[in-house]
């Protein structure tokens, strides 16, 4: 199991892998594991999209969704637009 509770540098969001591991405490976390971003990746995988043409920064381990490509954000970090 994966305990990272009280560890105050563990980035924001944490490292996609760990949102997606059962054993990782703070799953539950949405400021941490946004659930938007797990959707996307699960977009993402589905569609084939390491075969897009453009994916700059999708399923990096430490940026949020709100930085890939073609996806947009309001200021509370909800996607609001989700152009491929």
């Amino acid at each position: 199991s994966v305990h990272l509770s009280g560890n105050e540098v563990l980035s924001d969001p944490a490292p996609l892998t760990l949102c997606f591991m059962p054993e990782f405490d703070l799953i539950r976390d949405t400021r941490l594991c946004p659930p938007e971003r797990n959707i996307l990746r699960e977009i993402y995988v589905s569609a084939n999209g390491q075969e897009w043409t453009k994916s700059g920064l999708w399923l990096d381990e430490y940026e949020s969704h709100c930085n890939w490509y073609g996806v947009e954000c309001n200021k509370k970090h909800n996607t609001v637009k989700l152009e491929l």
